[in-house]
């Protein structure tokens, strides 16, 4: 069976709200300039939340990054949300299950909510 999509313009396509077009240091072409980041726990060395919001008054969510980890501190799954324009709609999740020998990682599967 052959399903028909719409297509999409150049500038559509930039505007989308995908994780795709998210860069692992933050917003990129497409996202309004002046976003702010925030990692939880502060000052801490292992993160367990990293989001971004559409600026420093941390009104409205672009996405975010929630990262659970081993006795060892090596992350096992990391959960993406990605918002809506209106900053608090989920519109996109990816969960990824990490495995490892030792230290260094094996294989992961992203499972695509």
């Amino acid at each position: 069976m052959i399903v028909s999509r719409p297509s999409i313009t150049t500038s559509g396509h930039k505007t989308l709200r995908q994780l795709i077009h998210f860069i692992s240091e933050g917003p990129a072409g497409g996202f309004v300039t002046g976003a702010y980041r925030e990692t939880l726990p502060a000052a801490g060395p292992f993160p367990l939340n990293v989001t971004w919001y559409t600026d420093s008054g941390k009104t409205q969510k672009i996405v975010e990054k929630i990262i659970t980890r081993n006795i060892q501190q090596i992350p096992t799954q990391i959960h993406w949300k990605m918002y809506g324009t209106d900053g608090i709609t989920v519109v996109e999740e990816a969960i990824d299950i990490i495995a490892y020998s030792g230290v260094f990682e094996t294989s992961r599967t992203r499972t695509i909510i």
